[in-house]
């Protein structure tokens, strides 16, 4: 049986790998906001109209990982409230 402490590393280990794919994610979205500036520039404004719809779900992706994040944060004090820790 797992005890709360490996549960909390899981959870840890999960909170860890969503903050870095929302981090590449942020990264993403700033180059599809470069990408959307340079297609519009050039004139090509059904591309760069697909590439701001790109970023859109893009930053809604960042923000639903957000919420997942919160979510196992409050999973992780909950789980150490249970084990009667700090």
């Amino acid at each position: 049986m797992a005890s709360i402490d490996d549960v909390v590393a899981a959870l840890e280990a999960m909170k860890s790998s969503l903050d870095s794919t929302s981090n590449e994610l942020t990264g993403v979205a700033s180059e599809a906001g470069e990408t959307h500036e340079a297609l519009a520039m050039l004139g090509v404004e059904e591309s760069a109209g697909h590439m701001e719809a790109c970023k859109s779900k893009i930053e809604d992706s960042i923000a639903q990982f957000g919420a997942v994040v919160s979510a196992i944060d409050e999973a992780i004090q909950e789980a150490l409230a249970a084990k009667g820790s700090p």
